[in-house]
């Protein structure tokens, strides 16, 4: 359950930073410029997506052996 909540905090304070810092940068930047911060943002969050799905199946996977 504690993992679960740092989670959804860490993807609630990616996404805040992601609409209130990078939106105002995004609108006065050229159209190739918004890709790459896009392709790499969502780069960030497959990795932190990833790397939290394999925390859980592994907490599970122990928790019921």
């Amino acid at each position: 359950m504690f993992s679960f909540t740092c989670i959804s905090v860490t993807y609630f304070i990616l996404f805040a930073i992601y609409y209130g810092f990078f939106k105002d940068l995004i609108q006065k930047r050229e159209p190739k410029e918004i890709d790459q911060q896009k392709k790499f943002f969502f780069f960030v969050l497959n990795i932190t997506e990833s790397r939290n799905y394999l925390l859980i199946t592994a907490k599970f996977k122990t928790s019921y052996r």
